[in-house]
């Protein structure tokens, strides 16, 4: 069994067996303190695939930790680093998974929410989402 690093704190790939999963750890503000927009996964990747959204199985949920399958995948920023058009098929299929999140029926997610005032959450997550744009405009000329 080995344990590969990431770039990141929260997910580290598993190998055992020659076969891959994922660990993925709670987001953590301090040492015992979880983040306060963290939600738990697990649930949530439950809520969105009964939405016909396909998604990693979660294949252990732990407090500290779950184990989720592994799905190698390419990410499209490296696929089209040289800015080169994306095929319609796959525009299509990224359209297609984002019309289905959109109708997620969102009171189910309640449950797991710690934060009081949704609307603040919202704007503070548009604001986040307006300045990507702003900063992938200024950088490329142009969104695709």
């Amino acid at each position: 069994m080995e344990i590969l690093d990431t770039n990141s704190k929260q997910c580290k790939i598993l190998v055992k067996d020659g076969k891959k999963y994922v660990i993925r750890y709670p987001r953590k503000i301090g040492a015992t303190i979880e983040y306060y927009r963290s939600t738990p996964e697990s649930e949530i990747l439950k809520i969105i695939e009964r939405s016909n959204i396909k998604v990693p199985k979660v294949l252990y949920n732990g407090e500290k930790y779950s184990i989720q399958e592994y799905i190698e995948g390419e990410l499209l920023s490296e696929k089209y680093e040289d800015h080169k058009e994306i095929d319609k098929n796959v525009i299509d299929q990224i359209i297609q998974q984002i019309c289905r999140m959109a109708d997620i029926d969102g009171t189910e997610l309640m449950e797991y929410t710690s934060w009081n005032d949704n609307r603040s959450f919202y704007e503070f997550q548009c604001a986040n989402t307006r300045e990507s744009i702003r900063r992938l405009l200024w950088k490329f000329k142009s969104i695709i």
